[in-house]
């Protein structure tokens, strides 16, 4: 249960982040949409080598590096990369950390996908199937209280929604780490 909440708040948080990040990048850099173009790409090239390189790495089931341990860092890094992207006053800054951000939530969907598929033996296509459903409810809910915070408080509101969102999914890898149960059969 705490992998797939992980999971749901991960998702909300980086698809609110997606959501309003072309309005963000446009108001604050003053991009257009064919500049945003390759911002876009810079987010998803660092989604898709960030899952790519997370998966590797947890398949070599390397000693004390566990799909719990990076699972932590990669939200702390996400939290940090969120809210450096919304207080960042310049492009040369905000661009690397849109790329770190992309990369962490994808170790983070690794990590869980990982987790889940050791944890739950022949349970396993349920687990995902799951998960699946709780990260689709996971976009929504992230565009939709990503939204709240940009009305209540702008787009540092929406960094501040989008954060809390991240930082509780931080926490309940705690509980994820606790119970590491020995997989159904």
């Amino acid at each position: 249960m705490p992998l797939l909440l992980v999971a749901l708040l991960r998702t909300a948080a980086f698809m609110g982040y997606l959501a309003y990040l072309a309005a963000y990048y446009d108001e604050r850099f003053r991009l257009g949409p064919e500049t945003f173009a390759l911002v876009w790409t810079l987010s998803g090239t660092s989604f898709f080598l960030g899952n790519l390189c997370a998966g590797r790495l947890l398949s070599a089931e390397r000693r004390g590096l566990g799909g719990e341990r990076l699972m932590a860092v990669a939200l702390g890094v996400a939290l940090c990369a969120l809210v450096g992207v919304f207080l960042s006053r310049s492009l040369l800054v905000a661009l690397p950390l849109t790329a770190l951000l992309g990369a962490a939530h994808a170790t983070v969907a690794a990590c869980v996908t990982t987790l889940l598929v050791r944890r739950c033996g022949s349970l396993r296509g349920t687990a995902l199937g799951v998960n699946a459903a709780g990260m689709s409810f996971g976009v929504f809910l992230g565009a939709g209280l990503g939204g709240v915070g940009l009305s209540l408080g702008g787009y540092l509101g929406t960094a501040a929604v989008l954060g809390a969102l991240t930082l509780v999914a931080l926490l309940l890898t705690r509980w994820v780490s606790r119970g590491a149960p020995a997989p159904a059969t």
